[in-house]
């Protein structure tokens, strides 16, 4: 292996670092708190507050994700990846939650979750998501939503998020790719305590979300992006057209969620009773 094969994980996260921070930096908008492609089922419309309609298909999203793990009410949840801080926030303010942390590898995404979003429940922390800060068994549920696809390794990251979980904790997942990518995140759990529960494709529901935002995106881009930079935003917003939407549109990307797990723990009294000689 080239010394430049050996950095390129490296130099591969320092590029996502910088762009979501220069994200973070250069458009600081109120009205956008959200950074993922979005869910709209038409049979599992979510009942929502006035406050959300804007950000009803990307809180839709969060919602089909993390509603895998089933209530979360009472429990510390963590989400690895929480850009610019809309789906942690509405986790905290809307699931009863015991606490909601939220972590990105960008020191200035956090910075702009921390000004924008205030609750007594929830904290946003800069940290690297295969590295995690935090204690062994420190939450109950992991979330991460549009993020793993970047990191540079699946299996480093996996091993963390099963560190990080309590016995019996859940791991909910939103993330796309070509067949390829998803044969790895499927196979990146095999090394690990998680076990795959769940693995579902909702690339549809993903296109029509596209679909319903796409005015709304472009309107954002064409009053805020400079020249130079609305190409790159039109990609990375997956507005029609672009790359990505053509990409899940022609069936050469495929966004699944999954849910995985971490096994309860043996019950201490039983495994003594199957250890003590007499």
């Amino acid at each position: 292996m080239s010394g430049t094969t050996r950095r390129f994980p490296k130099i591969r996260k320092l590029a996502w670092k910088t762009f979501y921070g220069l994200m973070a930096w250069r458009f600081g908008l109120p009205e956008w708190s959200f950074m993922n492609y979005g869910y709209d089922n038409p049979v599992e419309g979510l009942a929502l507050p006035a406050r959300d309609e804007k950000n009803r298909y990307f809180i839709q999203l969060y919602a089909q994700a993390l509603g895998q793990a089933g209530s979360v009410a009472g429990q510390d949840v963590l989400e690895v990846g929480c850009g610019r801080g809309g789906g942690s926030e509405w986790v905290a303010r809307t699931q009863g939650v015991k606490s909601m942390t939220g972590i990105d590898l960008a020191g200035s995404a956090v910075r702009l979750c921390r000004a924008r979003h205030h609750a007594a429940n929830l904290t946003f922390v800069q940290g690297d998501a295969e590295k995690l800060p935090f204690p062994d068994a420190s939450f109950d549920v992991v979330l991460n939503v549009e993020s793993c696809h970047h990191y540079p390794s699946l299996t480093t990251f996996f091993r963390e998020v099963a560190r990080v979980l309590r016995p019996g904790g859940r791991f909910c997942v939103a993330v796309y790719g070509n067949q390829s990518s998803l044969r790895r995140f499927r196979q990146s759990p095999a090394n690990t305590e998680l076990k795959v529960v769940q693995f579902s494709d909702i690339t549809p529901y993903v296109v029509n979300a596209l679909k319903a935002s796409d005015g709304m995106k472009m309107a954002l881009i064409r009053r805020h992006a400079p020249w130079y930079l609305t190409p790159i935003m039109e990609f990375f917003a997956g507005v029609e057209g672009s790359g990505i939407h053509r990409g899940f549109a022609e069936g050469r990307l495929t966004y699944v969620t999954s849910l995985l797990r971490k096994p309860a723990a043996i019950c201490q009294a039983h495994r003594s009773s199957e250890t003590v000689a007499i």
